[in-house]
C-alpha cells in the first residue's frame, strides 16, 4: 500500500458506515500511515478546507469533504488484514494532484489532531 492508495471501509465509532479512505503518507519502515476519509458534509460546521466535487474521484457523487478530525495513524498490516478480512475494499487511487490537495488540507485544517499534523510535517520536511 502507498500514499493516494484508497480503500472502502467503515469509520472506528459508526461499524456500520462505510467511507473511502485515502494513505496520505506513504509508510514508514515501521508500516505506518496516516490515513483520512471522504464524507458527506452535513452541518455548517463541517470542516470545508478541501472541499471534493463529482469527477475529483469515480468514487465522489456529489459535494464532499475531508474530516480531518478522524484522521489517523494506521499500519500497513492492520490495513492489509482488514482487506483479507472483508472489512475493507480498495478502490481506484487518487490522483497525484488530489493528494497534494489533501495533504496540504490536513496540514492548514484546524480540525487536524496535533499528533497527525506533526508526524506528517516532520515526515514531509515541513518546518
Amino acid at each position: 500500500m502507498h500514499r493516494g492508495d484508497t480503500l472502502l471501509m467503515p469509520i472506528t465509532r459508526k461499524p456500520k458506515e462505510a467511507h473511502l479512505w485515502i494513505l496520505v503518507t506513504e509508510p514508514t519502515t515501521d508500516g505506518t500511515c496516516v490515513t483520512v476519509n471522504i464524507t458527506t458534509p452535513t452541518s455548517r460546521r463541517a470542516d470545508r478546507t478541501i472541499i471534493l466535487q463529482k469527477g475529483d474521484h469515480p468514487f465522489i457523487q456529489h459535494e464532499s469533504i475531508i474530516t480531518y478530525a478522524d484522521a489517523q495513524f494506521e499500519t500497513v498490516k492492520d490495513l492489509q488484514n482488514y482487506v483479507s478480512g472483508g472489512t475493507a475494499k480498495p478502490k481506484q487511487a487518487i490522483s497525484p494532484r488530489l493528494l497534494r490537495r489533501i495533504q496540504d488540507g490536513l496540514i492548514n485544517s484546524p480540525e487536524t489532531p496535533y499528533k497527525i499534523r506533526d508526524f506528517c510535517k516532520a515526515l514531509w520536511g515541513i518546518p
